[in-house]
């Protein structure tokens, strides 16, 4: 970031059992079908900055949601385990254009449109909004992101998708932190022949505490609708 302009790429490979929880309908899913031990290619994107006000980045291609908390690379998450939300209620990855920008110290917003969720090539004319906003204190300690998606699953017919995360962090000190995170989604035509409506909503909270620098201690909680 700065006064001059910068563009970057990036593209991300996985091989392996995890890879067919985030592969992309119409991309992944076409290259090989090895039922246990797939491929995905979960981020394949180019990024530009602009120096405009404070700064506007601009994501194009394919690449992780900012939907909810836990994350696909398994070195980003404290547990081994994933709760339901992430699993069942949430995006992977999205394939269109995303813009963020640094409003000051403590606002940023981001907003976008995407070929809806785990998806490259199908229904390629389903775009949904995918945006929000985040604040952090002025010491680091505290902070609250609130993203967004909302669009047509289907690019034939009337079938709306909404859903927000919600997701608040604390540090009590420097030792121990804690995640609030509330989902809720709704969905048009959600059964299993396209005519009922269908809501998902839950809480996780999280507990961890450093014990030092390379071993620490763990909660979490979820209720899961």
């Amino acid at each position: 970031k700065g006064d001059k302009w910068d563009v970057g790429m990036r593209m991300d490979f996985m091989y392996g059992s995890d890879a067919r929880f985030t592969q992309a309908s119409g991309w992944d899913d076409d290259w090989v079908d090895g039922h246990y031990y797939n491929i995905a290619m979960p981020q394949l994107y180019m990024e530009v900055y602009a120096p405009l006000g404070n700064g506007v980045t601009a994501k194009l291609g394919h690449f992780y949601t900012t939907i909810g908390y836990e994350v696909v690379p398994s070195p980003d998450n404290f547990f081994y385990s994933h709760a339901y939300t992430m699993l069942y209620a949430e995006p992977f990855t999205h394939t269109g254009v995303m813009l963020s920008y640094d409003i000051d110290d403590n606002w940023s917003i981001n907003g976008g449109a995407v070929e809806g969720w785990d998806n490259m090539t199908e229904n390629a004319g389903a775009w949904s909004f995918l945006g929000g906003a985040s604040w952090t204190s002025n010491d680091q300690s505290s902070s609250v992101t609130v993203q967004l998606i909302s669009g047509n699953i289907s690019d034939t017919e009337s079938s709306n998708r909404t859903m927000y995360s919600v997701v608040a962090t604390h540090d009590f000190s420097d030792s121990f932190h804690y995640v609030f995170q509330h989902d809720f989604g709704t969905q048009n035509r959600a059964d299993s022949v396209g005519q009922g409506d269908g809501n998902w909503f839950g809480i996780n909270q999280y507990f961890t505490y450093d014990i030092n620098d390379k071993l620490g201690l763990g909660l979490r909680a979820e209720w899961f609708n």
